[in-house]
């Protein structure tokens, strides 16, 4: 538990009572799929790991399962990566930085750090 350097006193016993560790869905093992991992794919929420080696096009988020776009944050679990895309600005997603890709967002592509220097 960490109250992000706020000045006050941290309630770790309270915060482990208020803890769940089961869910309703239990303990969800994760589907591994081609091209990603699925690790939480509940109705309105879905956790995925998508290995980026080079370079990967915004399309490949598109799920057959789910066809209508919506809000994604991309998470750099390791290494950094540039999206780019021709009606925006280049974005940086430093390690273990986030971003957040409206539903609306034009087609992009993610590149490793590798892919752009």
């Amino acid at each position: 538990m960490f109250d992000y350097g706020r000045p006050r006193e941290l309630h770790i016993e309270k915060s482990l009572e208020a803890t769940r560790l089961v869910t309703r869905a239990g303990k969800i093992a994760p589907r591994v799929l081609d091209d990603r991992t699925l690790l939480i794919d509940v109705e309105y929420f879905r956790v995925e790991r998508i290995p980026v080696n080079v370079s990967r096009a915004s399309a490949s988020l598109s799920d057959k399962d789910r066809p209508e776009p919506g809000l994604a944050y991309l998470f750099a679990a390791a290494g950094t990566a540039r999206i780019t895309g021709p009606d925006f600005e280049p974005v940086d997603l430093p390690t273990r930085g986030m971003v957040a890709v409206p539903a609306a967002s034009p087609p992009s592509r993610w590149r490793t750090r590798a892919a752009w220097t």
